[in-house]
């Protein structure tokens, strides 16, 4: 029986590059389809009565509100 080693893949630039691309390009489309749908769905589904300004900044800010609970890198919680 022959033992065959596979090398480890290669970590060229290029992949990276391609890689953070793809990535940042994914993060974009999230952005849109998200604030697309607060604006045009959330604030009529989530805050049916009230103002509808306030409504719609109530949706926005529901992006926002689970950032604050993240913990912080730098350890200073």
């Amino acid at each position: 029986m022959t033992r065959t080693t596979s090398s480890p893949p290669a970590m060229t630039p290029r992949r990276a590059a391609t890689a953070a691309l793809l990535g940042s390009a994914l993060e974009y489309y999230d952005f849109f389809v998200y604030g697309a749908a607060a604006a045009l769905v959330f604030n009529v589904l989530f805050f049916p009565s009230g103002d509808p300004a306030v409504a719609l900044i109530a949706s926005h800010h529901s992006r926002r509100s689970p950032w604050g609970t993240w913990p912080d890198p730098s350890g200073r919680w």
